[in-house]
């Protein structure tokens, strides 16, 4: 390591609980996925207990150098098993569990989450604690056993004695970001707290809380190689409370008010729609041909038939695991989407990620083509309802769903005897340019958003560049030394008062090269979307917000534009002034925004949507001789 690399090397108090949700080299949690080593399982001192259900059982699991933290939540049991587990280093929050089985005091289940398939198999004891044995399995790293202990707890938001306090966290003048904190009292299982942080997504994320004494708390986030630790006062007369946040290294001061209100409620989200709903749903689930399930929502206009049918949209989610929703930051676009496309006359599909919510299959190996697979099949799904026209129907992409949509097309149109191909695709926020080229884009906007001054960021954007390189030659010592140079220059632009440790930087540059390993990651660095465009033979309507920081306009639509002029097929291009990545009205840009801004999607896009498919699909019906089309009343 360079002298100029050392002297950055200050601790981040900010970046590392959940900006990995923003960019995909911004520092995250992700350096407790080093593989653990195999331990024997603590002894059971006393003798079983049934499992009960709902509970909560939560704390750390050795892992390496590090530990994983865990939350499970057993919601029920018997015919209808239902497990949530929250591993934040793996990208697991609140994810359903697979293969759930339990007799007596024995609890299994899998948890697959992309780059990591997790194999609980445990007891709980008499005294409340589920006890037993991880397995672990990542691609490019050995499979590996940890023994855990979890210890019983309670969701402190979800008790009627919660208190809840919110406040600012200054990271540097421009920058300050909304916490809420939520306590408990012992209740049987010790007392409870929560966190959340709208704007990087942390929605009551539960605490590990290691002291609560005469109104003094001492609580931890133990996610990655920078756990995060609260130290504070409550004057709960006064409404107040007060401390220090601890992370890396750093100290930062913290003041927050109490709040009422329903704790559980989260954010207002003004255009999520509620039952009672002017058109049909239905939950559905059908069969990938590889043989996983895949679940989802069908919406359907109520003046649909068989007699009239009406076209149809799948609505294809972008990168990371989502549920049918797309849920993000509180914000469920999928949802609105939906709502505002079956009101207009379409029939609507959303599903499920592979290994997400009700869908099977594994994502911890699959890639762009693979996620491609699921959105096929669901289209194929969605032309066999009675009610739905198989000729008219099409593909709304958002992010690298923008990538599926082409993938599909092309498929569905160079089949030998292609029958019902893809009628119309929508990409927002798509890409047109390789994701090598859109990732060094992509950081050059997020810290630009981030009000990061050019001089600042040339340290970061350059070993990003050499990291990128790095990996498409696959030089790995390069990479790491690249990865090592990325998290240490990030580090150096947050407040923090000492430096990190050596350990801290590997152990975080080490969650880096994890993330660049990965089948996905591998495939999308290389993969060029302009190929896929230039073959279109469907309409195509794309939409970018000029404050997209992810996948940014001004690089990515000219290159959609040229290749659709090249494919010679109709193509609507739209520049939309004032959005960012989720279509929201928007300051700066920034992922720090995305929880802090109440509108899901822009109102004009809506109209946009409904407008354009429409039209699309109007032509294509009155192309192929058919009448007819549902008004959602």
């Amino acid at each position: 390591m360079n002298q100029g690399t050392s002297d950055r090397r200050r601790a981040s108090a900010a970046s590392r609980l959940g900006h990995a949700l923003a960019a995909l080299f911004v520092v995250g949690g992700s350096g407790g996925l080093a593989a653990p080593q195999a331990a024997d399982a603590p002894a059971q001192e006393r003798p079983p207990a049934t499992v009960p259900a709902p509970s909560r059982f939560l704390g750390e699991i050795a892992a390496g150098p590090g530990s994983l933290f865990v939350v499970v939540d057993v919601v029920s049991l018997g015919e209808e098993p239902r497990i949530e587990v929250t591993m934040p280093a793996a990208g697991a929050v609140r994810q359903v569990a697979e293969a759930v089985e339990s007799d007596g005091d024995r609890l299994r289940f899998i948890v697959a989450t992309l780059g990591v398939r997790g194999r609980f198999d445990g007891r709980v004891i008499a005294d409340g604690r589920y006890v037993g044995e991880l397995a672990l399995a990542a691609p490019n790293r050995p499979d590996a056993v940890a023994a855990f202990m979890l210890e019983r707890g309670d969701d402190a938001a979800a008790r009627p004695d919660a208190r809840a306090y919110r406040g600012r966290l200054e990271i540097r003048p421009e920058v300050a970001l909304e916490m809420t904190v939520v306590l408990a009292d012992d209740a049987g299982f010790g007392p409870a707290a929560a966190l959340s942080i709208p704007a990087q997504g942390v929605d009551r994320m539960a605490m590990i809380v290691d002291a609560s004494d005469g109104g003094v708390w001492t609580l931890r986030l133990p996610v990655g190689a920078a756990p995060l630790a609260l130290e504070l006062a409550e004057d709960v007369a006064g409404g107040r409370l007060g401390g220090t946040l601890r992370q890396a290294g750093a100290e930062l001061p913290l003041e927050m008010s109490r709040i009422a209100g329903d704790l559980a409620a989260g954010p207002a989200r003004p255009q999520h729609p509620e039952p009672p709903f002017p058109y049909l749903v239905r939950e559905v689930e059908f069969r990938h041909p590889h043989g996983h399930s895949i679940a989802g929502t069908l919406t359907v206009p109520k003046s649909a038939s068989a007699d009239q049918p009406v076209a149809g949209v799948v609505l294809v989610s972008g990168s990371g695991l989502q549920d049918r929703d797309e849920t993000i930051f509180g914000h469920k676009p999928f949802l609105v989407i939906a709502d505002a496309l079956t009101r207009g006359g379409l029939a609507v599909l959303r599903c499920d990620d592979r290994s997400i919510g009700g869908s099977g299959g594994d994502a911890t190996t699959a890639t762009t083509f693979e996620f491609a697979t699921d959105a096929d099949a669901a289209t194929e799904f969605l032309k066999m309802q009675p009610e739905v026209d198989a000729a008219r129907v099409g593909i709304l992409g958002h992010s690298e769903g923008g990538l599926v949509a082409p993938i599909v097309a092309r498929w569905q149109h160079e089949e030998a005897t292609p029958r019902n191909p893809l009628a119309f695709m929508v990409l927002l926020a798509g890409p047109g340019v390789p994701g090598r080229d859109l990732l060094q884009v992509q950081m050059r906007r997020l810290v630009e958003a981030s009000g990061t001054s050019a001089e600042d960021a040339a340290p970061i954007l350059e070993s990003q560049r050499r990291l990128l390189d790095a990996v498409a030659a696959q030089d790995w010592q390069e990479a790491q030394r690249s990865a090592v140079d990325l998290v240490t220059a990030q580090s150096a632009l947050l407040p923090g008062g000492t430096e990190a440790d050596e350990a801290t930087l590997l152990a975080q540059a080490d969650g880096v090269i994890a993330q660049m390993r990965t089948p996905w990651m591998q495939r999308f660095i290389s993969l060029d979307p302009a190929p896929l465009l230039a073959a279109s033979k469907v309409p195509v309507l794309a939409i970018n917000g000029t404050l997209d920081t992810q996948v940014d306009a001004d690089q990515n639509l000219p290159r959609i534009r040229a290749a659709l002029e090249v494919a010679g097929v109709p193509h609507r291009i739209e520049r939309l002034d004032g959005l960012n990545h989720l279509l929201q009205p928007a300051r700066t840009g920034g992922v720090e925004e995305y929880g802090e801004i109440e509108t899901t999607i822009d109102p004009a896009v809506l109209e946009l949507l409904v407008e354009w498919i429409g039209e699309t699909t109007a032509v294509a019906n009155e192309s192929a001789g058919i009448g007819g089309g549902g008004d959602g009343s």
